[in-house]
């Protein structure tokens, strides 16, 4: 469960600074956003390793 919840979050945070270059108003929200998605896949990742054992 974690590890998915991780990967939607490393991928809509990718996706979403993919898209950055349509929206060039809104771009630093926008940056914002995708860089805390992209930071809470990796914390899902590694608050999960402990449950891989």
């Amino acid at each position: 469960m974690i590890l998915i919840l991780s990967a939607v979050s490393l991928a809509a945070g990718t996706t979403l600074s993919c898209v950055l270059e349509r929206f060039p108003t809104q771009k630093i929200a926008m940056e914002r956003c995708s860089g805390l998605m992209v930071v809470t896949g990796l914390a899902l990742i590694g608050g999960g390793l402990p449950l891989f054992r």
